[in-house]
């Protein structure tokens, strides 16, 4: 599948979403499953991230154009399931008022996870989708993205040390071979109880 292909599917998707939590899907958020649930036909594929869903509080630190990491950022993320339990969607609020949030979605043919993020900050018609294996531990996301000099490489998102309690997430650019690597964002959680 690919971006262009995956983007007007996603859209498609968001829309059937909201049809079905307005008319109370199932296994769609609600007053007595406020993170919704996974549709029993699709549990096995959303058992990667069911460790994250529920709320999180995290403290979000990113690099600086001076290469040391910048002041640290109060952070709720929260996850749910979304489109019926089809897909899980994760929503980060933080403090300095800027907002992202994610869909993911898993392709059993590919047997990929392809991940858009939005940004609150950014209008994009084109956002970017990230893609990992299913299975994983750690979690690992890459997107195809240069290096500011032009070389080649991904944006690597690693989810990792994932417990009941909590998660640590950590962004870097990688070359393709993986020997060079530059952190840009990590985000360490606490499951709230």
């Amino acid at each position: 599948m690919t971006k262009k292909s995956f983007i007007p599917l996603l859209m498609m998707l968001l829309s059937s979403s909201l049809t079905a939590q307005n008319n109370n899907g199932k296994y769609s958020p609600s007053a007595k499953s406020p993170f919704g649930q996974p549709d029993p036909k699709f549990e096995e594929f959303l058992k990667d991230y069911e460790k994250l869903i529920g709320l999180c509080d995290c403290v979000s630190v990113q690099m600086g154009a001076n290469q040391q990491w910048g002041k640290p950022v109060n952070t709720v993320w929260e996850w749910k399931y979304v489109m019926n339990g089809k897909a899980i969607q994760d929503i980060n609020r933080r403090e300095d008022g800027s907002s992202s949030s994610s869909i993911r979605l898993y392709n059993a043919d590919s047997a990929q996870w392809y991940v858009t993020y939005f940004s609150g900050n950014l209008t994009s018609t084109m956002p970017s989708t990230w893609v990992s294996r299913k299975g994983e531990n750690p979690l690992v996301l890459y997107l195809p993205q240069k290096a500011p000099n032009g070389f080649d490489g991904f944006s690597r998102l690693t989810f990792q040390n994932i417990t009941d309690q909590g998660f640590e997430w950590r962004g870097a650019w990688v070359d393709p071979t993986g020997s060079a690597v530059f952190p840009f964002w990590k985000i360490d959680c606490k499951k709230r109880n």
